[in-house]
């Protein structure tokens, strides 16, 4: 099955929402983007570790992502994506610590961005860890990550880590 198209507006773009649900688009959910500074210490993320564990466990880690969203998409398809995303992102970094969580991160000047992160316990501190360990290993504090609003576990890890919600999308398929 071929991928969606995709197509984001400002949230409070009204207007351009309400053309494309004229035309057919599906509203998926809203993207908040969030940025700012961190400043962690590493704490038990390994570098490096193999990504091929990680894919063959997709489903166990819940992912909330514009595929795993969309009714339209075959769960097989949002997996095969999710599994090239760990696999094949070009110049991202791979952390992880045991078998509980990884990310993946790729720096972009100053700044890292989150991709992806799995935790198979939410709320027990494996995602701030292999941010934190990221951040450290990596060389920069300030931080990017999107999330969709509904995502509370994952708000609530960046409000902690001392990130601020920037803007919000719409996302609509086709």
């Amino acid at each position: 099955m071929p991928l969606p198209k995709c197509v984001k507006v400002d949230f409070y773009d009204h207007a351009s929402a309400q053309a494309l649900r004229e035309e057919g688009w599906r509203e998926i959910g809203v993207l908040d983007q969030w940025s700012g500074k961190i400043i962690g210490a590493e704490r038990g993320a390994k570098r490096g570790q193999d990504r091929g564990w990680a894919a063959g466990r997709i489903e166990e880690f819940g992912f909330t992502g514009r595929l795993w969203r969309d009714p339209e998409i075959p769960r097989f398809t949002a997996m095969a994506e999710t599994r090239g995303l760990i696999l094949g992102i070009e110049d991202s970094r791979f952390f992880a610590i045991n078998s509980d969580g990884f990310a993946i991160v790729t720096r972009q000047g100053e700044t890292l961005r989150l991709n992806l992160v799995g935790v198979l316990k939410k709320g027990s501190g494996v995602a701030q860890d292999l941010i934190n360990s990221a951040v450290s290993a990596l060389g920069t504090t300030w931080f990017r990550a999107g999330t969709y609003s509904d995502n509370l576990a994952a708000r609530r890890l960046y409000e902690v880590m001392g990130l601020e919600r920037k803007y919000s999308e719409r996302v609509f398929h086709k």
